[in-house]
């Protein structure tokens, strides 16, 4: 595995569960997936954990304008290798 991730916060907001975690790349331009541990994620975002931004940031592999994704399993890849950040996830 690329990237390692892990959950650290659960909330609800009404019907909205909201996840947030941490993400290490090992492998730069190798594509994996995170697990958010939602059922279906309308709303995904990461963002670097260092102060000084990389030339290329992290991407994500998924297509969210017709719709939700289906699952837990969000796809994203990290440019440089050892790149560490948090993820955002909004869903059901």
């Amino acid at each position: 595995m690329a990237i390692t991730s892990a959950i650290v916060k659960k909330m609800r907001w009404g019907r909205l569960r909201v996840h947030f975690g941490t993400y290490l790349d090992t492998g730069a331009g190798i594509a994996d997936d995170i697990d958010t541990g939602l059922r279906l994620c309308h709303i995904f975002f990461t963002w670097e954990k260092k102060n000084a931004a990389p030339a290329e940031g992290a991407g994500v592999n998924e297509d969210f304008s017709s719709g939700p994704i289906d699952g837990s399993l969000v796809n994203m890849i990290a440019s440089a290798m050892n790149m560490t950040g948090y993820w955002l996830a909004f869903g059901l």
